[in-house]
């Protein structure tokens, strides 16, 4: 007999800990969802009887980890979909007043009267823990076939229908209790849920019936095992290679003003109609496709417009589509089209109605809301996941947010970046940018949400991103939104073809294979069965998601290299604006070298940035090159590479002038001692003197110089290359430039600027 509380616990704590790992409801704690993870399986094994041997005890542990790990991947994208319970309002609102509390549904909300509070609650399916309740489910079907249970199909539905029942009083207890919640944090947080699923353990009965006699032979446990993992895995992960195209790209500027693609993003024009706008966009795909924009004068997009093109890009539109334009589009993809959108959050500008008008073609729309982290109230970075990730995502990895909408969808798509912990609200148009207070609110929506949603259309494919504003000027070549922009439109340059129906056809084979999976024997084969399947269907999606790759630029790209490797210096992402940062931040620098039509990019690995940067940036040396990689260095600039180093008082580099030995320079820190006067004349007539550290260069040849003669900024050529060392990196700091977002420099900042082009100008001059 099978100790039934025992088994739920184990249950419990393990689907608790799978939540933790996927971040539905708090984020940063895998460490702790492992822990859980291992408690509960450990709590499974503990339930079974001492009859169940250590092999066969091993085996149902395996078999229960591989169900409730496809289960919790399954989940991730289906409660992104099906954020509310059909009729959960009314259902609650009935049981409400079965227990006195006055309340009604409107809207998908349940308003609850209470006193002098009103409340607005919104029942969504996160709220009513339904990831606890379905991996729960799945952890008890999963132990009745490992370990073949007696009456395993009337034992779950019992177990199933009580669980049930537990998670709608657990929903409505919370109301009873608390008719304020949230407090941000409380409602959603771990240990909280943990406790509140407790109680559960009461309906467990103490001891289950194990099944006298299993059917079937090893062998058909272990295919129905192996059908079961191989077909649930290529549900989840499958993606259609599809057929490449020839790269031809037309950005849609004839719908509105925002994000412009022809506004110039140069030394001379600043402010946030220039930051905010495609130029660079437009450059980067030009740097890779045969790219076109298609402007208002030459009228509305007609079927001969879209004659020859490959993929379109429709970006935040600030002016309707015609109806035959809608048309033309659909056309479009029908053919084979690839379609990117691009919108925003909260409807800014009527964005979200008239994309809405061309997405919702294709079973996709965007909500007119915006996001935030549920922890920290800020903005959402998102880090592509560790197994079966989207082809778009194995080639992008992270990517910060800078306020996203939520993305609704119709069953069939494809989600290259799911949101984690995130809370939505809807759009408050009585403040600035129509956003709400930012926190978690009782009609707030929570959990898992569609942030970059793909679709299959015939031949064709769709796109859909919810924020705009990473692919602004001033965000673009941060980490992740070069690498998404690039890797979606090669994924659209890719006509369609009939293996797109796989995942479809494996999902039907997936419910037949564990259906079939109940009537076996369970044990050793049934646990390698699955993960035999399991590993194959990872290693087949993956050969088809490896063909997609991002594509290889036309010719070479002028490419200035941030190194991330040896160098101790931040490049704040997002729109960060935190004053800590004014000193010895340089994520301004970053996009002041895109002015002079130089492409930055971050790098980890030293090594593999001398293959290809025409400019390589060490800010702050602080890790001691080997002597390999020093080489390597100095081969890179006698071969004509140029090599930036800064320093400064601020946290200076350990190992900066290490690097620089083989070049003749150095970097030199020495006081100065200007004489310091009174506020007050001193009637003796003495003088003072004050003492100040600064940093100069040594060697080369210097560029620029105070009025003391000392170095600032020094070159030395090098071979057919040249390394330049600046001595006080806060002169090209956040605080020098401004914020790389919209501000227009003043006087001070436009001489930094100045000298932010006059060095990298020097750098890449060709000399005799």
């Amino acid at each position: 007999m099978i100790r039934g509380r025992t088994l739920l616990l184990g249950i419990l704590l393990s689907a608790v800990g799978w939540q933790l790992w996927f971040g539905e409801t708090f984020s940063g704690m895998s460490a702790a969802g492992l822990a859980g993870i291992t408690l509960g399986l450990g709590a499974v094994a503990a339930s079974l009887p001492s009859s169940v041997g250590l092999a066969r005890r091993a085996a149902a542990i395996l078999f229960v980890l591989a169900i409730q790990f496809l289960t919790a991947h399954t989940l991730e994208l289906q409660l992104a979909l099906w954020k509310d319970l059909p009729g959960g309002a009314e259902l609650l609102s009935a049981m409400a007043h079965a227990f006195g509390l006055d309340s009604a549904p409107r809207g998908g909300n349940l308003v609850v009267h209470d006193g002098n509070l009103l409340l607005e609650y919104r029942p969504s399916l996160t709220r009513m823990s339904a990831f606890i309740l379905v991996m729960m489910l799945a952890g008890l079907a999963g132990t009745a076939v490992a370990v073949p249970l007696a009456r395993a199909r009337a034992v779950l539905l019992r177990w199933g229908a009580l669980l049930c029942g537990y998670a709608l009083l657990r929903t409505l207890g919370l109301l009873l209790a608390r008719a304020d919640l949230p407090v941000q944090g409380v409602e959603v947080g771990p240990w909280f849920t943990l406790l509140s699923w407790l109680p559960a353990l009461v309906l467990a009965p103490s001891s289950i019936e194990l099944k006298a006699q299993p059917l079937g032979t090893p062998f058909a446990t272990a295919s129905a095992a192996m059908a079961l993992g191989l077909c649930w895995t290529l549900a989840i992960s499958w993606e259609d290679p599809g057929r490449p195209k020839q790269g031809r790209v037309m950005v849609d500027d004839s719908h509105g003003d925002w994000e412009r693609t022809d506004l110039p993003f140069d030394t001379k024009e600043f402010g946030r109609r220039a930051a905010y706008s495609y130029g660079n966009l437009y450059d980067l795909l030009g740097w890779h496709y045969d790219v076109r924009r298609w402007t208002r004068e030459q009228g509305p997009i007609t079927p001969a417009a879209l004659d020859g093109v490959d993929v379109l890009v429709l970006k935040t539109p600030t002016t309707a589509f015609q109806p035959q334009e809608v048309d033309a589009i659909e056309a479009f993809v029908h053919r084979g089209g690839g379609l990117f959108m691009i919108g925003d959050h909260t409807d800014l500008f009527g964005m979200t109605t008239y994309l809405n008008e061309v997405s919702s073609r294709f079973g996709l729309r965007l909500r007119s809301d915006d996001t935030f982290d549920l922890v920290t109230g800020s903005t959402t970075r998102w880090t592509a996941p560790r197994w079966g990730a989207h082809p778009i995502a194995r080639l992008v990895k992270e990517f910060e947010f800078e306020t996203s909408a939520t993305i609704v969808a119709s069953a069939g798509i494809q989600a290259p970046i799911i949101g984690t912990a995130l809370g939505s609200e809807e759009a408050d148009y009585n403040n600035p940018g129509f956003f709400g207070n930012i926190k978690l609110d009782p009609s707030d929506g929570l959990g898992f949400f569609l942030q970059f949603a793909t679709r299959h259309v015939g031949p064709g494919r769709v796109a859909l991103s919810s924020d705009s504003t990473p692919f602004s000027n001033f965000s673009l070549f941060f980490p992740g939104r070069r690498e998404l922009v690039l890797a979606t439109v090669q994924y659209l340059n890719r006509e369609s073809t009939p293996l797109r129906l796989v995942s479809w056809l494996a999902t039907l084979g997936a419910l037949l294979a564990l259906s079939a999976s109940f009537w076996l024997r369970g044990g050793m084969a049934a646990a390698g069965g699955i993960l035999a399947g399991v590993s194959l269907g990872t290693a087949v999606t993956t050969l088809a998601a490896s063909s997609l790759t991002l594509p290889t630029p036309k010719a070479q790209i002028p490419t200035v290299v941030f190194d991330l490797d040896i160098s101790k210096a931040p490049f704040p992402p997002g729109l960060i604006t935190d004053a800590q940062y004014d000193m010895h931040g340089f994520d301004t620098l970053v996009v002041a070298t895109q002015r002079l039509g130089l492409m930055p990019v971050f790098s980890h690995d030293l090594r593999q940035s001398l293959q290809t940067a025409s400019v390589v940036v060490l800010v702050h040396p602080s890790r001691r090159l080997s002597t390999q990689e020093q080489e390597e260095l100095v081969r890179y600039v006698s071969r004509g590479g140029r090599l930036l180093v800064m320093d400064g008082l601020l946290e200076p580099g350990s190992e900066t002038n290490s690097v620089l030995a083989p070049f003749g320079l150095s970097v030199v820190r020495q006081p100065v001692r200007p004489t310091a006067e009174r506020v007050t004349p001193d009637a003796e007539g003495k003088v003072y003197r004050f003492t100040r550290p600064i940093h100069s260069v040594a060697g080369g040849f210097p560029v620029l110089m105070d009025e003391e003669g000392r170095a600032l900024y020094a070159e030395a050529d090098i071979g057919q290359g040249r390394v330049g060392v600046l001595a006080e990196s806060a002169t090209v700091g956040r605080g020098a430039l401004g914020n790389r977002f919209y501000d227009s420099p003043n006087a001070e900042q436009q001489e930094s600027y100045n000298t932010v082009f006059l060095i990298f100008r020097q750098l890449l001059e060709k000399r005799p």
